[in-house]
């Protein structure tokens, strides 16, 4: 495979600048190559596969360790990202004089994996509600995630996405984690509908 990005894009560096993440620079580089490489690659989308397309890339292994060592918090990326999409969300929307409704939807998705991995502590047996049928249930080896989008008018983006992990599965992940550490199961209301903006 040929190296495809040699160098980051200056909107997409403008982007992560602007979002003031609470990340140092190793840190930062490894999310810039991570995304950069994200959107480029059409293949399987290993971390392998992804810094193989970078020149100067550490290995795999350093990107591994970014996401499985580092001491940041998933929500430290992810609370910048979403204030500053809906900021700009709503600047555009003004200049281009859209109502100023805004519109949220919610979807669920099952992801595939093979029927041997179990290495991956999300993975386990789900419901595939596509392919049951009223007289036969069918489960397949995969994870359930939840994503909110939101609109106005032809203005959108992906605002969050959550795992769904079953009763069963939080509990058996729990057993190997210390009490600070443990998941909660809950069924959380989710409000649909419209929101006014004054």
């Amino acid at each position: 495979m040929l190296t495809a990005i040699i160098q980051h894009p200056a909107e997409l560096v403008a982007f992560i600048q602007a979002l003031n993440l609470a990340l140092y620079q190793p840190q930062k580089r490894h999310l810039l190559n991570v995304i950069d490489a994200l959107l480029t690659h059409n293949g399987r989308k290993t971390l392998s596969a992804l810094y193989r397309l970078l020149a100067k890339a550490p290995g795999p292994k350093a990107a591994a360790d970014f996401f499985r060592e580092s001491p940041w918090e998933a929500e430290a990326i992810s609370k910048p990202r979403k204030h500053f999409m809906l900021q700009k969300m709503l600047e555009l929307a003004h200049r281009l004089e859209l109502d100023r409704v805004i519109y949220m939807s919610i979807d669920d998705s099952l992801g595939k994996k093979g029927k041997a991995t179990r290495h991956l502590e999300v993975v386990d047996f789900q419901h595939n509600h596509n392919e049951s049928t009223r007289r036969k249930r069918v489960y397949v080896n995969g994870y359930v995630y939840v994503e909110v989008h939101i609109h106005i008018g032809p203005i959108g983006f992906l605002f969050d996405t959550r795992l769904y992990l079953r009763r069963k599965t939080v509990r058996r992940l729990n057993r190997r984690r210390p009490k600070e550490n443990r998941l909660h199961y809950g069924a959380s209301t989710v409000w649909l509908g419209r929101c006014w903006l004054s």
